[in-house]
């Protein structure tokens, strides 16, 4: 016999995107020629690629909470790092849910290539968000047959990681340990990217590539997010 429960993890954090721009859709940008569309409906429509880098709910954020929802009782749980407990540190604890700080993987994102002259970064801070999902368990199951997966923040060395990660993508509290999903009973059970957060705030940063001396840099001066 098998039961549903709910999985849901919060915290605070930063939910991120990066759009990458080709010299003709900046230069329109720029120049405003973008018809009736704000700056931002106008990137989100023509940016050349877009990546989100966090949905913010990181595991190792000091805000994070998990809480399971069984026969509409909800329950909050703890977390426990099944490498001590290989590492003969610890006993395994039935009553908390589990993860393993040495299985991750990384974002799938990439830094703008030759044909991208500018980046707009999108960081929305927000003090409580929360993910969830739903799926079936055996009557018997333990909180610790459940195994949190995560993806790492530590973006890759390049672009995303000099501008982008070390300034602003990485949360005051150093959490990067990004909620991507649940593994039960040798399933993965995937969040996506669906994040309910509320008090977000932020503005979007702009990067231009200056071919010249072969960097990007933060142009902190723009009025292309401004109403015409």
């Amino acid at each position: 016999m098998t039961k549903p429960i709910s999985l849901k993890f919060t915290s605070s954090g930063i939910q991120s995107d990066i759009y990458y721009l080709t010299n003709e859709t900046f230069s329109k940008l720029q120049e405003k020629t973008i018809g009736n569309m704000s700056a931002f409906e106008y990137i989100e429509k023509f940016a050349d690629k877009v990546f989100n880098l966090s949905s913010g709910i990181c595991l190792d954020n000091p805000n994070f909470k998990a809480k399971i929802i069984d026969n509409e009782k909800e329950l909050e749980l703890g977390l426990q790092n099944l490498r001590l407990i290989r590492d003969g540190n610890a006993i395994l604890n039935n009553q908390l849910l589990t993860y393993d700080d040495e299985d991750f993987g990384f974002k799938d994102c990439e830094g703008p290539n030759s044909n991208h002259v500018a980046a707009i970064f999108v960081p929305v801070s927000y003090p409580f968000g929360s993910i969830e999902c739903t799926f079936d368990v055996k009557e018997n199951f333990k909180a610790s047959d459940i195994l949190i997966k995560f993806k790492s923040l530590d973006l890759p060395e390049g672009f995303l990681h000099e501008n982008i990660y070390s300034q602003d993508l990485n949360i005051s509290e150093g959490a990067e340990y990004e909620v991507s999903g649940v593994e039960y009973d040798g399933i993965e059970i995937l969040f996506g990217q669906d994040l309910s957060f509320s008090g977000g705030s932020g503005s979007p940063l702009l990067f231009i590539y200056d071919k010249d001396e072969n960097i990007w840099f933060r142009e902190y001066f723009t009025d292309i997010f401004e109403e015409n």
